[in-house]
């Protein structure tokens, strides 16, 4: 039987199959490289202040109530505005009103004894060695309720990523002493896996001014805020060159 030849066709199909290896192999060369890791954080100073505040009051009758906290709020309003805080650096909820009770055993029921109000008010504090300020002036003005301040970094987006960068250089210089130790350099980057770590909370430990002598020493105002850690982590794959 004679062989058939099958012309063209067939010379075509072995070239698309050589083509598609070869595609193949440059494939897998181009993504063949060293997969690190790098790590980096940057710490910094805390430089404003957040001051969660409320003031309660419990009276016989909702007017007796109302009156003595809204007199509270309005004086620490007061306070703080002359401490430099700006309107809009102020949130006041409105005055909450509600009856109280209490539990009578000889009837077995809740008795009404009168009403509690309540207001809420958060400061954004811009220049934070004036913190014990804003906290004295808080007691002084009769709030009830006074949540540990807040501490934060206006700036938090800037050092999250300048803690990225620097991860970034941080799994360069691993790819790099790799490379080297096996005769090659180091490529262009294939692909990163980043993430940012959770920004550890700072609680200040303020030293509250009491007296009128104190008030005047710079030791009494001072307080210990500590630092901020911006963590990023991320994996880096680099091609390797010969």
């Amino acid at each position: 039987m004679m062989k058939q030849f099958r012309g063209p066709s067939a010379l075509l199909a072995c070239v698309m199959l050589l083509a598609g290896s070869w595609a193949h192999a440059a494939a897998e060369a181009s993504t063949a490289g060293i997969a690190v890791s790098g790590e980096a954080e940057v710490r910094v100073l805390p430089d404003r202040a957040e001051l969660s505040v409320a003031v309660e009051s419990k009276k016989e009758s909702a007017e007796e109530a109302s009156k003595a906290a809204e007199a509270a709020a309005a004086r620490f309003l007061s306070a703080v505005r002359a401490l430099g805080a700006e309107d809009r650096a102020i949130q006041s909820t409105s005055l909450r009103l509600s009856p109280e009770y209490r539990w009578d055993d000889q009837r077995q029921q809740q008795i009404q004894i009168g009403y509690r109000a309540r207001r809420d008010i958060k400061v954004q504090i811009k220049r934070l060695e004036r913190l014990p300020d804003f906290l004295s002036a808080a007691t002084e003005a009769g709030m009830t309720h006074i949540a540990p301040p807040r501490l934060y970094a206006h700036e938090a987006k800037a050092h999250q990523r300048e803690a990225m960068r620097l991860a970034m250089r941080d799994a360069q210089a691993n790819a790099e002493a790799i490379a080297a130790a096996s005769d090659k350099q180091v490529g262009g980057v294939i692909s990163v896996d980043a993430r940012d770590e959770q920004r550890y909370p700072v609680e200040p430990r303020v030293m509250m001014r009491a007296s009128a002598d104190q008030m005047e020493s710079q030791d009494a105002s001072a307080f210990s805020a500590g630092e901020i850690v911006y963590r990023a982590r991320l994996r880096a794959h680099f091609a390797f060159m010969p």
